[in-house]
C-alpha cells in the first residue's frame, strides 16, 4: 500500500479546504481535469461509456473505498463494476470536478455528485430523492493510466438525503 508523507497530506488538506471555501464564495463553471485519465473517469460516470477503459485504466487498477475498507475493486472489471454500480444507484447521475491538484504521479480532486436515487443502496430502497454529495479522491498514475483510486464521500449525508436517517422538524 502506498503511503503519503504527513507534510504532503497536510498541505493537500489545507489546499483543498481553501479551494472548497473559494468555490463556495465564487460561482464557477464546471472544471475539467487536466489529466486525460481522470477526465475519462468523469466522462464514464456521466455517460456510462466504458469502451476506452483499457486506454486509461491499468490492468492492476485498485479502487479503495476509505469509508468502507471491505470494498476494494480490482482491474478493469472492478472499475466497470464501480462506475456502473453508481450509475445504477442514481438514474440521472452527474459528477463534476470542483478542484484538482496534480503533482507527478498523483492527482487529488474534489468533486460534487448529483442525482436521483432510483436504485437500492445498502438495503435502503430507491427513494426518488435528489442527492448532492461532495467528496475527494486521490489518484495514482503509472504510464498515464490510473493504478489506484482512493475515494472518500460523506456517507452520512447520503443516507440522510435518501431518507435513511430523516431529519427532525427542527433541522429541516
Amino acid at each position: 500500500m502506498q503511503h503519503f508523507s504527513r507534510p504532503f497530506v497536510a498541505a493537500l488538506v489545507v489546499l483543498l479546504s481553501a479551494f472548497a471555501l473559494l468555490s463556495s464564495l465564487v460561482a464557477q463553471e464546471e472544471t475539467t481535469s487536466s489529466v486525460p485519465a481522470v477526465q475519462f473517469v468523469v466522462d464514464v460516470f456521466n455517460t456510462g461509456e466504458l469502451d476506452a477503459a483499457a486506454d486509461y485504466i491499468a490492468p492492476d487498477f485498485v479502487f479503495h473505498e476509505l469509508n468502507n475498507p471491505d470494498i476494494e475493486l480490482e482491474g478493469i472489471d472492478g472499475f466497470a463494476q464501480w462506475t456502473m454500480g453508481v450509475r445504477h444507484l442514481f438514474s440521472d447521475f452527474h459528477v463534476a470536478i470542483d478542484d484538482e491538484v496534480a503533482d507527478g504521479d498523483r492527482v487529488a480532486i474534489s468533486w460534487t455528485l448529483t442525482g436521483t436515487q432510483t436504485g437500492e443502496f445498502q438495503g435502503f430502497p430507491a427513494s426518488g430523492n435528489e442527492v448532492t454529495l461532495e467528496g475527494m479522491s486521490m489518484i495514482r498514475l503509472e504510464d498515464d493510466k490510473i493504478v489506484d483510486w482512493w475515494h472518500s464521500v460523506d456517507g452520512l449525508a447520503l443516507l440522510t438525503q435518501i431518507g435513511a436517517f430523516p431529519l427532525s422538524e427542527a433541522e429541516e
